[in-house]
């Protein structure tokens, strides 16, 4: 959640209620690439006829965040081919999200290869 909320870490300290209960309490905002991703769910979202399907990329979001939901559509939709014209434009409304944002985009895994990569260069 690091990469979707500001300031995240105020609300992992030890105290009665729960670090989900205190985002939910406070209600802090995304970061701005977690929020382009949001707006591009509400905005494909509103207006769309197939909105049972979107139940599952709203729990994705709650589950996982706005950022890793979004990375794992589009290597999901990368892999299978998406057919649907609305998932289609949805990955790519993602993809200009994490072309904005190129830091975001697989982060972890690319911390990982560049130590990787520099230290077999040495």
């Amino acid at each position: 959640m690091e990469r979707d909320i500001e300031n995240v870490a105020e609300f992992l300290r030890d105290d009665p209620l729960s670090p989900q209960r205190r985002l939910l309490l406070a209600n802090p905002p995304f970061t701005p690439p977690a929020a382009a991703i949001a707006n591009s769910i509400v905005t494909m979202l509103t207006g769309s006829r197939r909105r049972p399907a979107w139940a599952a990329i709203l729990k994705a979001v709650a589950r996982q965040g706005p950022i890793t939901m979004a990375e794992d559509f589009i290597l999901k939709a990368d892999r299978r081919h998406v057919t649907s014209c609305e998932a289609h434009a949805l990955a790519w409304a993602f993809r200009g999200t994490f072309i904005r944002y190129p830091d975001i985009f697989l982060g972890d895994a690319k911390e990982v290869l560049e130590r990787f990569m520099l230290s077999r260069m040495r």
